[in-house]
């Protein structure tokens, strides 16, 4: 869960320094595309012990979404 924090701060603070729109295309899609950062974090909720599964998804939903909100409050 710790990288899954770190991922969001980074995010958070990219897309704060961002100048751009394209600036702020390229973040989306380094965390949010089909190949992200946050993407990844998703699919590898599964090899996860089946315990830890629903609150390691839900916490990447959460970043997901704050993701999102902050990406289009720039735009």
């Amino acid at each position: 869960m710790k990288e899954l924090r770190d991922l969001e701060k980074s995010a958070l603070e990219e897309i704060g320094a961002a100048s751009e729109s394209q600036d702020l295309e390229t973040l989306r899609i380094r965390y949010l595309g089909k190949k992200g950062a946050v993407t990844a974090f998703l699919r590898s909720v599964g090899k996860l012990p089946e315990d830890e599964r629903p609150a390691a998804g839900e916490a990447a939903n959460e970043v997901k979404g704050r993701i999102r909100e902050v990406l289009a409050a720039r735009q």
